[in-house]
């Protein structure tokens, strides 16, 4: 509940900052998608070891929502690092 909280507040911080400054900040939905996704394989993994009866399908799913998990986190970090280039780029013209 607190982190869709923070999400909603951030949310209503960039719409005003939007809408006064006329700049877009996209750093602070980054850096919370990445948060999300390490939440989400630290919570598949958590639920993975405390399983008593581990299918060898459902240790599948869980191994493949874990890559997808880390695949999102690698973007993201990616465009956060694209993101800011982009923004020192344009201060230095």
């Amino acid at each position: 509940m607190t982190f869709y909280l923070s999400y909603f507040l951030e949310i209503m911080r960039t719409v005003i900052v939007r809408f006064t400054d006329g700049v877009f900040q996209l750093d602070n939905f980054l850096i919370i998608g990445v948060i999300a996704a390490v939440r989400h394989i630290l919570t598949v993994g958590a639920s993975l070891t405390m399983e008593k009866e581990k299918t060898t399908e459902y240790f599948n799913r869980a191994l493949i929502e874990m890559g997808v998990n880390t695949g999102i986190v690698v973007a993201l970090v990616f465009a956060l690092f694209l993101s800011r280039a982009a923004r020192a780029s344009a201060k230095k013209q």
